[in-house]
Order: C-alpha cells, then sequence, then structure tokens
C-alpha cells in the first residue's frame, strides 16, 4: 500500500507541474503574440497598397488564430 501512495502522490505531483509549465509557457508566449496583435491592428491603420493591406489582413487573421489557440491552451491547462 505504501507503493500505490507513493507512485499516485508521484503522478499527482508530475502532472501538476506539467500543468503549470504548459500555463507558464503559454502566458510566456502570448504576451508577446498579443503585442504582435495589437501592432499588426495598428498597421490596418495605416496607408497601404493593396497588395501591402492583403499581406497585413493575412498577418491579422494569422495572428488571431495563435491567439485562440493559446486561449484554448491555457484553458485546457486550468482544468
Amino acid at each position: 500500500m505504501p507503493r500505490r501512495e507513493a507512485a499516485r502522490i508521484a503522478a499527482e505531483s508530475a502532472s501538476k507541474a506539467k500543468d503549470q509549465f504548459v500555463a507558464m509557457m503559454s502566458q510566456e508566449i502570448r504576451t508577446p503574440m498579443s503585442g504582435v496583435f495589437g501592432l499588426v491592428e495598428l498597421l490596418t491603420r495605416t496607408e497601404l497598397r493593396d497588395e501591402q493591406a492583403t499581406m497585413v489582413s493575412m498577418v491579422h487573421e494569422s495572428a488571431g488564430a495563435l491567439l485562440q489557440i493559446l486561449d484554448d491552451v491555457l484553458d485546457y491547462s486550468k482544468i
């Protein structure tokens, strides 16, 4: 019985450490990604040629998708 208890405690500890790591890394990635997203939003408000506006729009959509993925990872790590 003591071995089972020790194994359970070790597994719970490992799981908690993994969850904390995922949450920390997600937050560390999300912070600069939010900066990129904000700067791209500002860029969309400037005068751009059609080709540039198309590319900025694609970057904006991609940044938004990455932020959503990071939010989902953070939500998952909270469960």
